[in-house]
């Protein structure tokens, strides 16, 4: 049997395992999307920590976040609370110029932030949904197929989690340097991870802890790789390690480029996140 059929029938062997173990999440505002929501702003401030030019404030259910990095999504005014305070988002939205950083301001379900987000000319709006997945619903994918390795990897990796972003998103590597710094992947809460075909790394994920919480980011695939379920391997193996280190809730945001691999984990839904941009 050829390789990609031997991962698909794997994988198709593992999902079907999770089948049994789905969970109807609450809406925004529910206690598991409350602790969602501030579980991935104690993540993203705990992936951010080891950049030079990082700034985390928080106040009043909302945060202001700058990562310095050159992503409009990565810096902004976040609303943590399904009802943050208005004043304080606004006040933090008048500090974002002053770190020429290109930014955004996102809220939860339905809190309108439209005058804010006029105010600064943030005039795009699109709509995300935030996922979640307790531990007691995680079923680890069991072994690999021949030539297919799974490794846990470290700060010396860094390059190749670099090169595999860019291979599989085509941005210029320059601008996502600064993501893919050793200190990131060295962190005593990260779960860094690679798969190997026939000994090339071919797909990455790196789980961030904070508290209870993991957020699994940096989920690629080489383009000449994709659709063989490598990334999915990748990403469980780095929620195995995370929830194994004591996270037992993993939260991550669903975009088209992740959508499949959370499905495929069984990741519901708990929230929608509004972004003005």
């Amino acid at each position: 049997m050829k390789r990609r059929a031997v991962v698909k029938a794997g994988l198709a062997a593992g999902f079907a395992l999770l089948s049994t173990a789905q969970t109807a999440f609450a809406a925004s505002g529910s206690d598991l999307a409350d602790r969602a929501n501030a579980g991935w702003f104690r993540a993203t401030a705990e992936l951010i920590s080891v950049q030079p030019q990082a700034v985390v404030k928080s106040s009043g259910g909302s945060a202001l976040m700058v990562s310095g990095f050159a992503q409009a999504r990565a810096n902004g005014v976040f609303a943590v609370s399904s009802h943050p305070d208005r004043d304080r988002m606004a006040k933090f939205a008048a500090e974002m110029p002053s770190f020429h950083r290109p930014w955004v301001i996102r809220v939860r379900g339905t809190v309108s932030a439209d005058d804010v987000a006029a105010r600064h000319g943030l005039n795009t709006v699109d709509h995300r949904d935030l996922t979640a997945l307790p531990a007691s619903d995680y079923r680890p994918l069991i072994g690999s197929p021949a030539g297919v390795i799974i490794r846990r990897v470290d700060g010396s990796a860094a390059a190749t989690f670099l090169d595999i972003a860019v291979a599989a998103t085509g941005v210029p590597t320059d601008s996502v340097r600064n993501q893919f710094i050793p200190e990131v992947f060295d962190s005593p809460t990260a779960s860094p991870y690679l798969v190997y075909v026939d000994g090339k790394q071919v797909a990455s994920a790196l789980g961030v802890r904070s508290g209870d919480t993991v957020l699994p980011v940096y989920l690629f695939t080489r383009p000449e790789y994709a659709g063989h379920g490598y990334d999915v391997l990748a990403t469980s193996a780095a929620l195995r390690d995370a929830f194994t280190h004591g996270a037992d809730l993993a939260v991550a945001p669903a975009d088209p480029s992740t959508r499949p691999i959370l499905d495929a984990l069984h990741f519901r839904t708990v929230d929608t996140w509004t972004t003005f941009s």
